[in-house]
């Protein structure tokens, strides 16, 4: 599922966090920049969008997605326990940066 092309992971943490390592294929944008990029998001083919950051604590994430245009039968999420979690669990990680939408 994280590699297929109609899910969108947005990771949103730190630049500088986000080229150490990644969830694979996840792009990096910051909550606050998400909504000057929404033209990016409207009517896009996303049916699944991932959102996380370093401990999978963004409560605020609801009042973002509405906004953006993404496809009402979206299925959105929340990385619970964030991108901590994912590597303790020893998942796999990409470096570097991720090519944009």
């Amino acid at each position: 599922m994280l590699t297929d092309h109609q899910t969108l992971i947005i990771d949103t943490r730190a630049l500088e966090d986000f080229e150490l390592d990644h969830l694979p294929g996840a792009l990096n944008f910051h909550l606050e920049t998400l909504l000057e990029k929404q033209e990016k998001f409207r009517n896009s083919d996303y049916n699944t969008v991932i959102f996380y950051d370093q401990e999978g604590k963004i409560e605020h994430l609801t009042f973002f997605v509405s906004p953006l245009g993404f496809r009402t039968d979206s299925n959105i999420y929340i990385l619970y326990g964030g991108f901590l979690a994912w590597l303790e669990k020893g998942y796999p990680v990409e470096e570097g940066v991720s090519d944009d939408i």
